[in-house]
């Protein structure tokens, strides 16, 4: 049977690259008939299966066509194939154990995550995904395989919802699907036809950030969300797996991809334009502008560029070189970066306009702390989650070369206040740092808005979670330091603006030792802009408005904005799917003519 199976395989590749559009002719009529007529029978056999498998690894076109062989197989031939996996390679591949029952709709792969005890304590990695797996013994092609796996579960759907997102009733605009318009369903079909590189490529003609949004995107509230699929593809995982396989496999393909690419600030075709910002927003509106030949400069108030993805989430979550990757990107296609520069006290936007930048973006984010303005929030330790990850995560208060100075947090009590991604990053990062975290939220956890995956992570790294709890006093020593929160016990009554339940306090309160209190409460667009440029019209919450419904031009003609600055706390991906709108206003303009930048 082996020796049958590699004889048509054989044939059927040598058919395949001389005539690629015989593909289904081939594969019917003489390319794969022996496989055809293994998987006709009830179940696959041992030999057969472990032979298959043999040749999948190749990573040739044998194990190409063999793939796009499987992948167009009916869904139950899928699930034979799974089965036969499961009952005969799971010796040799654990995670096959079991597989087959409730695949695909409730079983898939986990990708791979650190356990709780080994990580800690440092800032490595959690969620290593499927590419967690190379450092366990398996090979590239192996971990391509898993990956193929899953999106083997995908049902092809017509509807793509993960992409466009689905309406609901009552609802205008689609619940779900991609702000950054990836098209989800292709990637996932060039994944199953063994077409790695074609699916990085497809999907970084929408989105040029693929390893950051993957990690810090909420998925379950986007593209997953949307999923029919009982148990969602692992679309995040996908996202980021693709463009760091590629690092790994071929390492210059990037270089490769960009060299050549005329600088656009000598032979400008386009208009310059300022990028304010160097976040989410600002990066993906830098790359896709550049990528067409504009001249783009970006001004970042910081000394390293990032902004949120940078001094914001930790390194746990996002390494710090996928971001400066990114920055590559953009210097490969021209385009500048200015560091210490805070648009609105070193220059307005109208000194950018009056040095020759035809259009401006601004993506400068929401950094200004909010607080709950209770007595005691003066008192030493008691900071924001932004300063907190800030001194951490930009200004490397963990380093012993550098003199940032971070409160003491080993052994010590540490009360995070709110139930956001923040929260969690600051409290798993304090419990990083030593501390005996605890999270005070007024809601119970299901109300927390935080991701489940990183409330899962927090909870299994030790950090307590006390619901329905909310600070109405911080105690201080006689040094002016914290000592104590008292909190107000409340409990849920009818829903707020927000569909959650209002939290409603009961008359009483307790008492919590506290040596440090991170309140992690959300943030306010910054302000120094605005105050700077009163024709730039704002909300009474300080965002920037927009001139109009479906543009992200701003009431001052050419200039746009997005992300934070925009909408207020938001997420990274929509920021991205602001500033990627914006580029695409930019570029639609016809009459733009090139200008020269005054130095």
């Amino acid at each position: 049977m082996t020796a049958e199976l590699d004889h048509q395989v054989d044939l059927l590749r040598r058919r395949l690259v001389s005539d690629p559009r015989a593909f289904r002719e081939v594969f019917i009529s003489e390319g794969m008939q022996a496989v055809a007529w293994e998987f006709r029978q009830p179940e696959l056999g041992e030999e057969f299966t472990r032979s298959l498998w043999e040749t999948l690894l190749r990573g040739d076109d044998s194990s190409t066509v063999l793939m796009r062989f499987i992948w167009d197989l009916p869904l139950g031939g899928k699930r034979k194939f799974v089965r036969a996996i499961d009952a005969h390679l799971s010796d040799r591949y654990p995670m096959f154990a079991g597989l087959s029952k409730g695949w695909p709709a409730q079983n898939a792969i986990e990708p791979f995550v650190r356990d709780a005890d080994s990580r800690a304590t440092d800032f490595g990695l959690v969620n290593q995904g499927f590419l967690g797996y190379l450092e366990q013994g398996y090979n590239q092609r192996e971990v391509d395989l898993l990956v193929w796996l899953e999106v083997l579960r995908d049902k092809q759907c017509e509807e793509k919802p993960c992409e466009l997102g689905e309406f609901l009733a009552g609802c205008r605009e689609p619940v779900g699907g991609c702000p950054v318009s990836i098209h989800i369903p292709q990637v996932i079909e060039l994944i199953g036809k063994n077409q790695f590189r074609e699916a990085l490529e497809l999907m970084e003609s929408s989105n040029p950030l693929p390893d950051v949004t993957g990690r810090v995107c909420p998925q379950e509230l986007q593209c997953q969300g949307a999923c029919i699929q009982k148990l969602p593809i692992a679309i995040g995982q996908l996202e980021w797996y693709l463009p760091e396989r590629e690092k790994l496999v071929d390492p210059e393909a990037t270089q490769r991809r960009l060299a050549g690419v005329p600088d656009p600030w000598q032979k400008a075709t386009h208009p310059p334009v300022a990028i304010i910002g160097s976040g989410p927003s600002g990066l993906i509106n830098a790359y896709l502008l550049a990528a067409q030949g504009f001249p783009v400069t970006v001004f970042e108030a910081f000394h390293a560029l990032g902004g949120v993805l940078r001094y914001g989430i930790p390194e746990f979550r996002l390494p710090n070189e996928l971001v400066d990757d990114v920055v590559a990107k953009i210097k490969m296609l021209g385009g500048r970066f200015v560091m210490n520069f805070v648009v609105g006290k070193t220059a307005t936007l109208q000194d950018l306009r009056d040095a020759g930048f035809a259009r401006i973006f601004v993506g400068t984010g929401a950094g200004l702390p909010r607080f709950m303005n209770v007595p005691g929030e003066h008192l030493l330790n008691v900071m924001s989650a932004n300063e907190f990850l800030t001194r951490v995560n930009l200004m490397q208060g963990l380093r012993e070369d550098f003199e940032t100075p971070l409160p003491e947090t080993k052994g010590k009590q540490v009360l995070v206040i709110g139930g956001g991604n923040t929260a969690m990053d600051a409290a798993r990062t304090a419990r990083r740092l030593g501390g005996h975290v605890t999270i005070v939220y007024r809601r119970t956890q299901s109300e927390m808005p935080a991701r489940v995956e990183e409330q899962e992570h927090a909870l299994e790294e030790g950090i307590v979670f006390e619901e329905l709890r909310s600070p109405v006093e911080f105690m201080g020593d006689d040094h002016g330091f914290v000592k104590a929160a008292v909190l107000d016990e409340m409990e849920l009554g009818e829903p707020d603006d927000s569909g959650r339940r209002r939290p409603v306090s009961t008359g009483r309160t307790s008492t919590r030792p506290a040596d440090l209190v991170i309140m992690a409460l959300g943030n306010a667009a910054n302000p120094i802009i605005k105050d700077s440029e009163p024709r730039l019209e704002t909300s009474k919450w300080g965002t920037i408005n927009l001139a109009h419904e479906g543009s992200q031009e701003t009431t001052l003609a050419g200039v746009y904005t997005g992300g934070d600055a925009a909408r207020g706390g938001s997420t990274a991906i929509l920021a991205a799917g602001d500033g990627q709108s914006a580029a695409r206003e930019i570029l639609a303009i016809e009459d733009l003519t090139p200008a020269v930048i005054r130095e």
